[in-house]
């Protein structure tokens, strides 16, 4: 897995370019030098390697894990921080966080963290607009959309403060 700006080898858990190199690696493309200078390169180790074009990481078992194909990722690389951003401009939000991890399928997932401020959650209008935030999310981040989970947060200290005490 190397770095695909440097060419650098990447540790084990380190999203990069998948390489392969090794007897059975072609010598070119018939008639399109272009393309094989794309993808056929020699690395400072002397060796040379096909850049697979897809995007993953290798872990500690050597286990190797596709993500994306590259040209996919300058898109959405920056996702989590473009959510984080577009979210916590919203007037009624006060804070909001974005996790990025992997799912079971080692594909990218973002968890929003949004707490609305006090005069939202204190007209009960949270769901309306979470539904306004999560509409906007689904047509600007129609690809991603179904790896996005919207918490609310801020929610069990309003239902706390509700609850009445009874003996």
């Amino acid at each position: 897995i190397f770095d695909p700006k440097t060419n650098k080898e990447l540790k084990y858990g380190q999203d990069g370019e998948i390489c392969v190199s090794g007897p059975t690696i072609m010598n070119k493309y018939l008639d399109n030098q272009e393309l094989t200078n794309k993808v056929i390169k020699k690395h400072e180790d002397g060796r040379i390697w096909f850049h697979t074009g897809d995007l993953g990481y290798m872990d500690e078992n050597g286990n190797l894990y596709v993500s994306y194909r590259l040209d996919d990722w300058e898109e959405k690389k920056n996702t989590g921080a473009e959510l984080q951003k577009i979210i916590g401009n919203y007037w009624n939000v006060t804070d909001c966080k974005v996790i990025t991890n992997r799912d079971i399928k080692h594909r990218q997932i973002y968890e929003v963290n949004i707490k609305f401020n006090d005069r939202i959650l204190s007209n009960n209008l949270e769901t309306v607009a979470l539904r306004i935030i999560q509409d906007s999310c689904k047509e600007k981040f129609a690809d991603q959309y179904n790896s996005i989970t919207f918490k609310l947060i801020g929610i069990k200290e309003k239902e706390e403060k509700e609850k009445v005490k009874t003996l």
